[in-house]
């Protein structure tokens, strides 16, 4: 696979604007909401933060796409908070989505439907995401002329307010399969034209914009080369019920050919609400969900990162930061940024090596199972009735240095014994740290 001309340019690309990046916050709202949070944590470490922030636009999320511009906030405050950002020394990109077209907003009739996926059945293909505004978002084909210069203007829009790049959902994930819309030139049914028709889309996007970095969502391989960053939420999976053992295959493989992030690790286990949707049917909370889930934070926030990820934390608020009630995680947060950055020669550069095995004890954990979209009667828990307690990988950096990186989440010390064909280790492990290991 690495001989394959595709992956020796990706792997060949400048990363340099995102490689010293310590933590990213996948963070939402205003600019008043979004930014101190990376300023303060910024401010407390000396290290660098990304912020993808989505819920920066006027319509509400999975809603009137792609009708993103103008923000939800004066020009100047949403401006304002870009350059707070760059004079901290920080990265920031916003949310757009590079599929999607509302099939329910007025707009739809200038283009939409000669855009749009149709089934074998003769329907647009459209899903109504979110269940609150119950709009439907129509799935654009990779022959979507309208929607991609709407897209192409947008991006040279959002490039012209100072961001250092742009999101653009769905595509890495989803923009492949088949398509039978009478009005497009291409082969109807399935073959290779959905990702011909978006690798061309996305070429010109960065065509258009010069040293502008794109991110997408998940394991988009046919799009390796076209995006710097891809977001995997895979190390949350419990939340999601999957129940099966995960194994960080693409970041094994594709590690040092793009930069992965992501988790929806949430200190207070609060999902985000867009308070465009109108009043959250869970009123005002006073719950405190991370003592009733006192792991699922560490557990999700910390497992990414020994994927080779870069640490990750969801809906960060300034009182996170501040209130007594979340010391430990925060103090969590800093050390594992602080761990990142030091050892990034390996978990940014390096190379994943076979993993070999690690014996520890293990630990029930209970997830909460909620999002965004869980009506409060959906509300539901998954437990691993044994997680291991030291999650680990082992890495060689281009300069040859080798070593295993160790991290027990959990709130005791733990005792670990590693067998790995690179390095073998045995003792012991603070509660919420990391270890670096060294071959003897």
């Amino acid at each position: 696979m690495h001989a394959q001309d595709w992956y020796k340019k990706a792997a060949a690309r400048d990363f340099a604007k995102l490689r010293d990046v310590s933590m990213w916050m996948w963070n939402r709202g205003r600019s008043e909401v979004t930014v101190p949070p990376a300023l303060k944590f910024m401010e407390d470490t000396g290290l660098k933060v990304a912020l993808d922030w989505y819920w920066w636009h006027g319509v509400p999320y999975d809603t009137y796409y792609p009708n993103f511009w103008p923000p939800r906030e004066p020009i100047h405050s949403f401006t304002n908070g870009i350059a707070r950002i760059h004079a901290a020394g920080g990265y920031v990109q916003p949310y757009t989505n590079g599929m999607l077209w509302d099939c329910d907003d007025a707009q739809w009739a200038e283009g939409g439907e000669d855009c749009a996926i149709v089934l074998r059945d003769g329907k647009v293909k459209s899903t109504m995401f979110n269940p609150y505004t119950k709009q439907h978002q129509a799935w654009s084909c990779g022959e979507a002329p309208q929607f991609q210069e709407r897209m192409r203007m947008l991006e040279r829009t959002i490039r012209a307010t100072g961001m250092d790049g742009v999101y653009m959902d769905m595509i890495g994930h989803a923009a492949h399969g088949c398509c039978y819309n009478p009005r497009h030139r291409h082969p109807k049914g399935g073959g290779r034209h959905m990702v011909d028709g978006y690798r061309a889309y996305v070429e010109k996007v960065r065509a258009d914009n010069p040293g502008f970095y794109l991110s997408t969502e998940e394991q988009g391989e046919a799009y390796l080369d076209l995006f710097e960053s891809f977001i995997f939420v895979h190390s949350s999976a419990e939340r999601f019920g999957v129940r099966h053992e995960l194994v960080p295959a693409f970041q094994a493989v594709y590690h040092d050919a793009v930069v992965l992030f992501g988790s929806y690790a949430t200190i207070d286990d609060q999902p985000p609400w867009d308070e465009r949707w109108g009043a959250s049917p869970y009123g005002v909370e006073t719950t405190e969900w991370e003592k009733k889930y006192p792991d699922q934070f560490a557990v999700e926030f910390a497992r990414g990162v020994a994927w080779g990820q870069q640490p990750t934390v969801h809906k960060f608020l300034l009182e996170h930061a501040t209130s007594p009630r979340f010391t430990a995680d925060y103090a969590f947060m800093k050390d594992t940024a602080r761990f990142y950055f030091d050892n990034r020669d390996l978990l940014f550069d390096g190379e994943m090596r076979a993993p070999g095995t690690l014996t520890c004890p293990a630990q029930r954990v209970a997830f909460l199972r909620r999002g965004s979209y869980t009506k409060p009667e959906e509300v539901k828990e998954a437990v691993k009735d044994a997680l291991p307690t030291v999650f680990h990988s082992v890495w060689r950096s281009k300069g040859g240095r080798t070593a295993a990186v160790l991290v027990n989440w959990s709130r005791t010390e733990q005792n670990y014994n590693l067998d790995s064909p690179d390095v073998k280790s045995s003792g012991t492990i603070p509660a919420r740290s990391w270890l670096l290991v060294k071959p003897r």
